[in-house]
């Protein structure tokens, strides 16, 4: 947002006074649960909070995605690794969601790449080992190889959780994820979120919006089904962009080679910042069979290994406080404090 608000109250004045409409209503939709929220005007700041939507949305798709991700927030249960739904404002097809206070991932690494300390621990003919090495105390740096890693733990994390709630997230990359100051994330971008049925899988309509290829199991191109399995594709994809510090990936091929490519073994390349071990994993990822590749809370396993129980311990305590301030701001945002 350019401009920033005491609260709604002024936000919705200017609004009216620049659209000509009638002042809309802060009664929240219900949630999905049959549970009522409401937003108070009086205490909800704008500063503290991202607004997402857009007051005129004359396309039919726009409207559609927007309408479904709202169902979706709603309907997920708060955690630390998910970005935080405040409240709907439905007169204004706004969604109001916390705020992480830094930038997407993605970008966040593309930034820092010039202040990153790589950790990995190379052998005498400079081949890259499995070990990460301690820091010297002199060694100061604003990235490092563990950051790395914590970010795709918790990734995996917020994963784990969509898993456990039937939600297939569909658009899994870099830069649906937010990162705030004390390194958690968050994942956002749930417009193309869906709650699988019965059979475990989703497919997806012709009229839905296109998903990015190059993040998309081979079996969503193929057949048009979508998963946790295909999702922990997509999380391998955010794997190399993890490791390649917010590089966009390319398989340099046709998108009509795509399929065939994957099929006949081609995969991303090993990023610069990543152990062999972690690229293993990855390939595990992209497995081109569906049942073959780990779920989430496999995922979550082998990076909390990778970090470490002192470190896992370190991530967790900030996720508890993360997790407390969640829980403050919806107190807060209904008038509850």
């Amino acid at each position: 947002m350019d401009n920033y608000f005491c609260d709604m109250r002024s936000y919705l004045e200017m609004y009216e006074d620049e659209t000509n409409r009638q002042q809309p209503k802060l009664e929240l939709e219900p949630l999905l649960d049959k549970k009522q929220q409401y937003i108070d005007e009086n205490n909800l700041k704008m500063s503290e909070v991202i607004e997402e939507g857009a007051p005129t949305i004359h396309d039919h798709l726009q409207q559609k995605l927007f309408s479904n991700e709202k169902e979706i927030l709603c309907s997920l249960e708060q955690h630390p690794n998910v970005l935080g739904l405040i409240g709907l404002v439905p007169n204004l097809d706004l969604i109001v969601l916390e705020f992480p206070d830094t930038e997407d991932l993605g970008r966040h690494l593309r930034n820092y790449r010039p202040d990153f300390l790589d950790q990995i621990v190379y052998s005498e003919n400079k081949m890259k080992t499995d070990e990460y090495r301690k820091l010297d105390s002199v060694e100061d740096a604003l990235l490092y190889t563990v950051d790395l890693v914590s970010f795709a733990y918790q990734i995996a994390n917020g994963m784990s959780h969509l898993a456990s709630l039937s939600c297939v997230h569909r658009d899994l990359a870099l830069h649906n994820i937010y990162v705030t100051k004390n390194k958690t994330i968050r994942i956002g971008g749930f417009g193309l979120a869906r709650i699988i049925d019965k059979n475990g899988y989703h497919r997806i309509a012709s009229q839905e919006a296109p998903l990015h290829l190059l993040w998309m199991a081979p079996e969503t191109f193929r057949n048009n089904t979508t998963d946790e399995k295909s999702d922990v594709w997509s999380f391998g994809v955010c794997l190399y962009e993890l490791f390649t510090l917010g590089k966009t990936p390319n398989l340099d091929v046709r998108i009509e080679d795509v399929e065939m490519f994957l099929k006949s073994g081609g995969r991303l390349p090993e990023p610069t910042f990543c152990t062999p071990n972690v690229y293993n994993f990855m390939k595990w990822c992209w497995n081109f069979e569906p049942k073959e590749r780990p779920c989430f809370s496999r995922c979550v396993e082998f990076f909390s290994a990778e970090l470490g129980d002192r470190l896992v311990k370190k991530v967790h305590e900030k996720l508890d406080e993360e997790f407390s301030s969640q829980q403050k701001l919806n107190n807060w945002a209904r008038g509850k404090l």
